[in-house]
């Protein structure tokens, strides 16, 4: 199957560019982790990434997820589709507004994925990724600043706080180089 024009783009970058991007999330993951102190009691770590742009970043998630907690870890992929992850490891087919499968995990990560998701549904995104954490697990939401600023932003960032407070989801907003981590706690 031919990758979208949006995977096609990411597969021409070179690896450098890969390997760059990876560093700016190195650097969002440890102002979350500082912030945080998340004291993380399971072996391995089971953590979801939600979304993934190139297959690349497969494995290098699971190097950088490790790195930075000094501990095995179990990483699940999930993507609504994986024509442009074929290949790797742990990768699954899923719809990330539907309840996450295999949990409870320590770990949700969502890279800038709530802007490509319908706005109406943003709010299943982060509610499943809550939902499938174990205790004391994270859900993990970077979104870049023109995400939710500007005259049309994509992602409503107030609808969201509101619908976490009505829910009683903790979160923690973590300002990072791009934007901002909002990060869902219990």
């Amino acid at each position: 199957m031919e990758l979208s024009t949006y995977h096609q783009k990411y597969a021409a970058q070179p690896n450098a560019e890969i390997d760059k991007k990876i560093l700016a999330k190195q650097s969002e993951l440890e102002a979350v982790f500082s912030t945080l102190s998340p004291a993380f009691e399971q072996v391995p770590l089971k953590i979801a990434v939600l979304g993934c742009g190139d297959k690349r970043f497969v494995p290098k998630h699971r190097e950088l997820f490790s790195f930075l907690l000094q501990k095995p870890i179990e990483l699940t992929t999930f993507d609504i589709t994986t024509d442009h992850l074929e290949g790797e490891d742990g990768v699954m087919r899923h719809d990330c507004t539907l309840p996450l499968p295999n949990g409870p995990y320590d770990i949700t990560y969502a890279h800038v994925l709530l802007k490509f998701i319908e706005p109406t549904k943003q709010v299943d995104v982060l509610y499943n990724s809550h939902q499938a954490l174990r205790e004391h697990g994270l859900a993990i939401h970077v979104l870049d600043t023109q995400d939710y600023e500007g005259e049309h932003p994509l992602v409503n960032l107030a609808t969201h706080k509101t619908f976490l407070q009505a829910k009683k989801i903790a979160f923690t907003e973590i300002p990072v180089h791009y934007g901002l981590a909002l990060v869902l706690h219990n």
